[in-house]
């Protein structure tokens, strides 16, 4: 089955009813996509997943968005007795934006200017600009890129992860 806008409610509400039944928290999600355009009602096409950005939580200035590394164990539980019961792709609710670290990447060697400040802020774990960069090389195998990705890296303390492009 496929995410749409006529059955997103129902499958939001089953997630909500398994995170109840396996004592997990309220949990508030930021999600992109087409998931996220179908509860708009902007679009009608369907799509397999649930991209989560980050979380919601409150402050005591008002609510604030949270990045996340990773799902929360009862969230994941949750969503895959969701996944099994509307017979969803394992996967169907992920971080898969978090992913943005590959593009922002991607940009910032081949447009550089904020693009790498924007890289920067995503914070990104030395795994994850590791696994970035090996895509980014997949997108352009000019040797320019290639040596323009290594000088990016050099210059922002990741000379480890530039060297494994060698």
């Amino acid at each position: 089955m496929m995410i749409a806008e006529d059955n997103l409610t129902e499958i939001l509400q089953a997630l909500d009813r398994q995170i109840r039944h396996l004592g997990g928290g309220d949990i508030r999600l930021v999600v992109c996509g087409g998931s996220a355009l179908a509860a708009l009602g902007l679009i009608g096409r369907t799509t397999k997943d649930d991209d989560i950005l980050a979380s919601v939580e409150d402050s005591g200035s008002g609510p604030i968005v949270v990045p996340l590394r990773g799902l929360p164990v009862w969230l994941v539980a949750a969503a895959r007795r969701v996944a099994r019961d509307f017979n969803l792709p394992a996967d169907w609710l992920n971080l898969g934006p978090a992913r943005q670290v590959h593009f922002k990447l991607y940009a910032a060697v081949d447009q550089n200017g904020y693009h790498t400040q924007d890289l920067l802020a995503l914070n990104p774990t030395r795994s994850e600009l590791r696994q970035a960069a090996l895509w980014t090389l997949t997108q352009d195998v000019s040797t320019e890129f290639h040596d323009s990705l290594r000088d990016l890296l050099r210059n922002n303390d990741y000379e480890d992860i530039a060297e494994e492009l060698s």
